[in-house]
């Protein structure tokens, strides 16, 4: 049940807050007074788009808060459960901020989800039928979920839209796999080009270009690292030209620094580090030695290694951008053509499954079919009955099921519903046939039968008597507090006759006030009750408020309906003689 709603910045309403109660929750008021901004501030909720030019003129942004009571919310469990939304004490809070950009933001329990989220949760709590709505009727597609909804055949079309996609998915896949067929030969022999050069290339580790790098730069200045080598050592060492050896030098200091030490201790240190030097240098110039024996000067493995370094180089611009890249790239090429090469068997394969997945949709949408047409005239029946009680006693309504051309995510069939609204005349689908009123009473019937069968909790209804008057309306009334005793309904309405029913009526004002110099329009709600739905009732009769006889008229109306509700009479005749 809906039980609070909050609307700020939004059209011309600054800030209203409704509370709306069990049953029958009527909202009036004048043409213009803001009554179908309420409904779009509802459909806001819901999952409704959210444009910035519905933010009130001089503020930054419009927000809408719903507070839901969920005792019952075994249909919503599984979609809170996914996307992590706790409820407590059985509330759910829903609420949007539409910003200045035309983005929104939608909050449930104040975890932030997308729209796809919020209309899977508000779609099993509300159900919104408007004029628009009616158009949507007399769609095939539409008139088929209708008809499930009375079988309650929710569960097996879920399963068949679930295998309808799994038919689908493996059909693509087929389509895939035959249009590659068309481009096999020179895919593959492609392929073959790039698998053979990376197969020469002999790509062993995905390092062996940084490796080669590097004996590159030593193999390049080969002559130069020598050269220093030589100089070092001999300069450590000594040579034939006549220069002392450092190592000869420092080893006379350190013979001299070791005698002296025996006259004065404080040389001690001195000597200890010249003769570390000494050790030290040594070891250098073993290395020196080492080294110029180990370097090679080989002009040949030079010219080689450049030549793989380029072609390293040129695989990575073609297959990388690195060598461990261009390595996958080849097992990727050899499972290609392995998969081209097996195309026929792959072709074999991926049919069957085609068929296997077709079969399996077919089952349950015969199963599915069969419960529709068993359901299809007792459905049809009970539409006939209310419509009967809405002053179209003498329409016929069908239910016609045929096998639809192509198999869809419905399944295997397509309904119309047909009317002959009077005597002599052949049934004809709706788009053809229906006014708006036979449309509007159309709908009103179709919640009424569907009303007692579980679902959603909660009917909005936009003005869904358009078209009617008289008895007629006042048989709507009833007829919409009948869904009321199984559901919360909320109306907005331009009748009395429907208004007269209400459990809870509740009047939309607009209001013209000064703001910093400059006249502002705003909309107001306010509950009416007693004497005030009086004055309400009588306002929509068209009658003067200060009218005793239109207000007695207001009053018979008021009492006549309130009559109806408590024996649940709703007959035709049982409509009050105030028309």
């Amino acid at each position: 049940m809906l039980k609070y709603l909050r609307i700020q910045n939004f059209a011309i309403i600054e800030n209203v807050e409704i509370e709306f109660g069990s049953g029958l929750n009527i909202i009036s008021g004048e043409t213009g007074a803001g009554k179908s901004i309420i409904m779009g501030a509802l459909n806001i909720i819901l999952g409704g788009r959210a444009k910035s030019d519905l933010i009130r003129s001089g503020t930054n942004s419009a927000s809408v808060e719903s507070l839901f009571d969920v005792v019952d919310r075994g249909s919503i469990q599984g979609v809170l459960d996914n996307t992590g939304i706790e409820i407590e004490h059985d509330e759910l809070i829903v609420r949007r901020i539409i910003q200045p950009n035309g983005k929104s933001r939608a909050f449930v329990n104040d975890v932030m989800v997308n729209v796809g989220t919020l209309n899977l949760i508000t779609e099993r709590l509300v159900d919104l039928c408007g004029q628009g709505d009616q158009r949507l009727l007399q769609r095939q597609n539409e008139q088929l979920l209708w008809l499930d909804r009375y079988a309650e055949n929710d569960p097996i079309r879920n399963f068949v839209k679930e295998r309808f996609q799994a038919w689908k998915q493996k059909l693509n896949e087929l389509k895939r796999l035959e249009d590659d067929s068309a481009d096999k030969e020179r895919r593959v022999d492609f392929l073959r080009f790039q698998l053979k050069e990376l197969e020469e290339a002999k790509l062993q580790q995905g390092s062996e270009d940084l490796e080669i790098k590097g004996e590159l730069d030593i193999l390049s200045n080969s002559e130069t690292l020598l050269n220093f080598a030589r100089e070092a050592e001999s300069a450590i060492n000594g040579c034939d030209d006549g220069n002392k050896a450092i190592l000869d030098v420092l080893g006379a200091l350190v013979n001299r620094a070791e005698e002296l030490c025996k006259t004065d201790t404080n040389l001690t240190p001195a000597y200890e580090l010249m003769n570390s030097l000494k050790i030290t240098l040594e070891e250098a110039g073993y290395f020196f030695r080492d080294y110029m024996n180990n370097i090679e000067v080989d002009d040949g493995r030079l010219e080689g290694l450049n030549h793989r370094y380029n072609l390293l180089t040129q695989i990575k611009r073609k297959y990388g951008p690195s060598l461990k890249e261009a390595i996958e790239s080849r097992e990727i090429f050899r499972n290609e053509i392995e998969s081209f090469e097996n195309h026929d068997e792959n072709v074999q394969i991926v049919t069957a499954a085609v068929n296997e997945a077709r079969s399996l949709f077919d089952e349950e949408a015969e199963r599915l079919s069969e419960k529709r047409k068993v359901a299809a005239n007792t459905f049809a029946t009970e539409v006939e009955k209310e419509l009967a009680e809405l002053n179209m006693e003498r329409a016929k309504f069908e239910c016609l099921l045929e096998r639809s051309e192509e198999p869809s995510s419905y399944g295997i069939d397509k309904a119309d519903y047909l009317l002959a609204a009077n005597p002599g005349e052949d049934a004809a689908p709706l788009h053809k046939v229906a006014s708006g009123g036979e449309l509007s009473r159309i709908m009103l019937a179709l919640h009424n039968v569907l009303s007692s069968r579980g679902g959603v909790r909660v009917y909005l209804f936009d003005e869904v008597d358009t078209g009617v008057g008289g008895k007629t309306a006042a048989v709507v009334g009833r007829k919409l507090q009948r869904v009321a005793d199984n559901s919360q309904v909320i109306c907005i309405t331009h009748l009395p006759q429907v208004a007269s029913f209400a459990d809870r009526h509740l009047r939309v004002e607009k209001s013209v006030s000064m703001i910093d110099g400059e006249e502002r329009t705003s909309s107001n709600v306010v509950q009416v009750a007693g004497s005030d739905q009086v004055l309400e009732i009588t306002r929509m009769l068209g009658g003067m408020e200060d009218s005793s006889e239109a207000l007695a008229n207001a009053e018979s109306m008021i009492l006549s309906a309130k009559n109806m509700k408590d024996s649940g009479r709703d007959s035709s005749s049982d409509i009050a003689a105030n028309e």
